[in-house]
């Protein structure tokens, strides 16, 4: 399928294999590209589940042979928020679903995390918008 824009490594390995593991999980709401290929879907099912969890490069082919650049992209914002959240404290927020798949949509299309589309998005208020938003 479509080139990867990085590798699978041993410091990434656990992150790409159970993003993939999840998304397989829930490939009938929004999973990979592949999902309303029912025969795909079971093929890439049954050959994840046999892929080395300790190799980077088994993980790294199955990537390679059933994702589409939208995909590509989605592991890659996934293994970045991942390394982010790691490095930085965060906070949990609590949002309406409809607010989430909006979210969801814009960051999927611009290969972004959900809280760098709401960074993003809020940087672009005025100074009087962001001290009328903290009264």
């Amino acid at each position: 399928m479509a080139r990867p824009k990085f590798k699978i490594n041993e410091e990434n390995k656990f992150d790409a294999y159970f993003w993939c593991k999840h998304k397989i999980e829930r490939a009938g709401r929004k999973g990979f590209s592949f999902a309303d290929d029912h025969d795909k879907f079971f093929e890439a099912n049954e050959e994840l589940s046999s892929v080395s969890l300790l190799s980077p490069e088994s993980i790294h082919a199955w990537c390679e042979k059933y994702f589409a650049e939208r995909d590509w992209k989605q592991l890659q914002g996934a293994i970045r928020a991942k390394k982010h959240n790691r490095k930085k404290s965060t906070k949990t927020i609590t949002i309406s679903e409809d607010a989430w798949w909006i979210l969801h949509e814009i960051a999927e299309a611009k290969g972004m995390t959900l809280s760098e589309v709401i960074q993003t998005r809020t940087s672009k208020l005025s100074p009087a918008e962001m001290r009328a938003a903290n009264q």
